[in-house]
């Protein structure tokens, strides 16, 4: 047990140190980038699972409730579903924890409202994900989208998010790629990391 013990804080100091200097071990989605210049693309995303939940407040409330709320939901405030006769039940008292994902995803709704969400393990379908016991989460399926991207690092914010997502609008304003829709931003890394080596996005849904 002894052994155990240490093998479990050594993992875990390992895993700190990596994501301390951006080393990432999570899922991310997959994408096909279709185009690029500098520090933008275009992207194309095929269907994935996300848990969501709205925040109202401010980004950093927001950011900081909504992110709570999910991480509740992915290491066990949920119903597991089993595999019973064919056919896939919820277990009341049964809950699953489930792997950290990457990015956590932070859009505007309204002047008040934020929606804040994880994606899911590719591993789980919409019918095998646990059922969230937080009636303020919801999940559902992302289907298949085109966005724009700017790549940049640092600290996220509401007004880092506004600033880079005009620049993104006036570069692909004159771009055939589709109509620049909502902006969002994805951050890929805890607050640890270190600014310079952190991976955060602004992105503008396309619609054709």
């Amino acid at each position: 047990k002894s052994m155990m013990k240490w093998l479990i804080l050594i993992g875990a100091v390992f895993s700190a140190g990596c994501s301390l200097i951006g080393i990432r071990t999570e899922e991310v989605p997959q994408y096909e980038v279709i185009h690029a210049e500098r520090v933008y693309e275009i992207r194309e995303y095929p269907s994935y699972l996300i848990a969501e939940t709205k925040v109202e407040g401010d980004y950093d409330e927001a950011v900081n409730k909504g992110f709570r709320r999910l991480a509740a939901y992915i290491f066990g405030n949920n119903l597991s579903r089993r595999s019973f006769q064919n056919e896939l039940q919820v277990q009341p008292d049964s809950s699953e924890k489930m792997s950290m994902t990457a990015p956590v995803e932070v859009m505007k709704e309204d002047r008040t409202f934020w929606s804040v969400s994880f994606v899911m393990p590719s591993q789980y379908t919409i019918d095998s994900l646990p059922t969230p016991k937080d009636p303020r989460v919801v999940v559902r399926e992302m289907g298949n989208r085109k966005t724009a991207v700017f790549k940049t690092s640092g600290f996220h914010s509401e007004e880092k998010m506004q600033k880079h997502a005009e620049g993104l609008r006036r570069w692909i304003e004159p771009k055939e790629f589709g109509e620049a829709l909502q902006a969002s931003i994805m951050v890929y890394d805890p607050p640890w990391t270190l600014p310079f080596f952190r991976r955060t996005e602004i992105t503008l849904a396309l619609r054709p």
